[in-house]
């Protein structure tokens, strides 16, 4: 198991995208299942419903606090008979507290960042200009474009 501040390489990779695309996102949030209140640490007690917050929070990977969508990177962890019933009741919980859940797999972050270095190779040049300007809007559009028809997000992410 994996300390809740450590992020993996997929995360990491998760998190770039998301950033060079401007999308605003925080990253390992404690939520409550509860009510859906979240920070960045939650003490025993929920300040938002009093609940205790023993076996009633989830520290997930990114939420997009915008949109109540949280995305989860499942690594190979995540493929054991018993960790899966873990995560879909997770997730059910999660869901029932008023957010959207994600979950991609590593291969799926890889292969999203792999298609975004090969079909924008001058994205690093773009990304930020001596004039301080970021990628073309149309660059941006696109790849939000390919990020929700591919992965699943919600329609509205930002």
């Amino acid at each position: 198991m994996r300390k809740a501040d450590s992020i993996t390489h997929e995360e990491d990779i998760y998190a770039r995208v998301l950033s060079i695309l401007h999308v605003p996102f925080l990253r390992q949030e404690v939520i409550c299942l509860s009510c859906g209140y979240h920070a960045k640490t939650i003490e025993t007690e929920c300040p938002k419903c009093d609940t205790v917050t023993i076996g009633n929070t989830a520290i997930v990977d990114f939420l997009l606090d915008q949109t109540n969508t949280v995305v989860e990177i499942k690594g190979d962890v995540h493929n054991k008979k018993k960790r899966g019933v873990k995560d879909i009741e997770r997730e059910k919980r999660l869901s029932s507290s008023g957010y959207h859940v994600l979950s991609l797999t590593n291969k799926q972050v890889q292969e999203l960042w792999d298609n975004f270095k090969k079909e924008h190779p001058t994205w690093e040049r773009n990304l930020s200009t001596s004039s301080g300007q970021s990628l073309t809007n149309s660059t941006k559009n696109f790849w939000l474009s390919r990020i929700k028809t591919h992965l699943g997000f919600p329609k509205r992410i930002i």
